[in-house]
């Protein structure tokens, strides 16, 4: 899955939890901002991220965070110089991450798994391995989205949830065809 930093992103606004992950692939329902997810569990496999200044000559670093039980692990940090050489991080989830096991439905959905600090335009490249329910699960709370959802039609949601709305897909604000 690929995504765009819509602005700076820091941990305010861009600390990805188990429940966001979820509810990033959703069904539309009865052509309302209200939307369902279809995935019923879903595991981190890596994530990468490209991040250039828009400045010439200026400089920007991003780094990405794991989440670990015994608390946050190393930042995995790199920094562009200009806009001709992007700071670039690939990173796996560390062995003892709260990311490297899968997030259930209804599992500590709040619990942060990492957190991503880049500029505006950065390109976020998620690898993720997921597990689709075998029908529409009504029991969860619903989605809310900001744009109406056709009843039927699959939306990828902004990873950093729809109240930030600052990491975007990139194929289109919501839809996958």
């Amino acid at each position: 899955m690929r995504y765009i930093s819509t602005t700076s992103l820091s941990p305010t606004n861009a600390t990805i939890t188990r429940g966001m992950l979820l509810n990033h692939l959703v069904v539309g329902i009865n052509n309302t901002t209200t939307a369902y997810r279809l995935l019923t569990a879903i595991r981190v496999r890596s994530i990468e991220l490209w991040d250039t200044s828009a400045a010439v000559g200026g400089i920007s670093t991003c780094s990405i965070m794991w989440t670990s039980n015994m608390g946050p692990c190393d930042p995995i940090t790199d920094t562009s110089i200009g806009s001709t050489v992007p700071g670039h991080i690939f990173t796996r989830p560390p062995n003892k991450s709260l990311a490297s096991d899968w997030s259930t439905q209804g599992s500590f959905e709040t619990e942060p798994l990492f957190t991503i600090t880049c500029s505006s335009d950065a390109i976020i490249d998620l690898k993720l391995e997921m597990s689709f329910a075998g029908q529409i699960n009504f029991p969860v709370a619903p989605v809310v989205l900001t744009n109406l959802a056709a009843t039927g039609q699959t939306y990828v949601t902004y990873l950093s949830a729809p109240a930030y709305g600052v990491i975007s897909p990139v194929n289109t604000v919501y839809q996958i065809y």
